[in-house]
């Protein structure tokens, strides 16, 4: 399992040596010393602070005063990176996220433009979402490590039910970079990189009976039914 702690404390170890404007440094601090405050966990944390050091490193300008163009040059850069759509749509989250914190809660205008709705959330109809407080409940109301992990990672993914049933213990991956999960589509399987999902997913398969099995199914039978056997969500 990572140590996020341990990445948390080298991602402000290593702002201080970027190359960047010395605000941004103060900014950065200050920034993760608010997500603490607000008892994110250091998965979401890292996750976020790595990114927005990439950014500072990319840009130089001081990100307490950007213009609209400035965003527009953000945008357009992570938009013609080498990676997936899938990572693209989370660097535009944490800045959005980062100047809604230091616009004092709600997103100023220079970063409403710019979408962080995924195509496949699009398409879903409007009785379809879950709101964030509704999720909690769900997760609050679960009564196992296995239910609640399936919840979160159903709800961070915006993947269908039937696209999770096929995930092995395999599917789940801790990288350098965080934790990836391989999710089976109907147009193949993709990978994404999760956040909220982390804390619940660990402590599923440390729980999980078959946990050094790759090719174990990750949703099992627990109790007395079929134990140990693929769920049948």
């Amino acid at each position: 399992m990572l140590d996020y702690d341990k990445k948390v404390k080298r991602h402000l170890e290593q702002i201080k040596e970027i190359q960047t404007h010395k605000n941004n440094k103060t900014l950065f601090k200050d920034f993760n010393r608010f997500l603490h405050a607000k008892n994110h966990s250091n998965a979401h944390i890292d996750k976020l602070l790595s990114e927005l050091k990439l950014m500072m490193k990319q840009f130089s300008f001081n990100f307490q005063e950007t213009t609209r163009e400035d965003m527009e040059t953000i945008v357009g850069w992570i938009n013609q990176r080498n990676v997936s759509d899938a990572t693209k749509r989370q660097y535009k989250i944490t800045l959005k996220k980062f100047y809604k914190w230091l616009n004092d809660g709600k997103y100023p205008k220079k970063v409403e433009w710019f979408e962080t709705t995924s195509q496949r959330k699009k398409e879903k109809l409007p009785e379809q979402f879950l709101g964030e407080e509704a999720i909690k409940k769900m997760l609050e109301a679960a009564n196992n490590p296995r239910d609640k992990a399936f919840i979160a990672l159903l709800w961070e993914s915006g993947a269908r039910m039937g696209e999770l049933h096929d995930m092995t213990v395999g599917s789940i991956e801790n990288t350098e970079n965080g934790m990836k999960a391989t999710i089976y589509g109907e147009t193949g399987p993709r990978r994404l990189t999760l956040i909220e999902s982390v804390p619940y997913i660990n402590t599923w398969i440390e729980a999980h009976p078959d946990n050094d099995n790759k090719d174990s199914p990750l949703w099992i039978n627990i109790g007395n039914t079929n134990p140990g056997q693929k769920s049948g969500y």
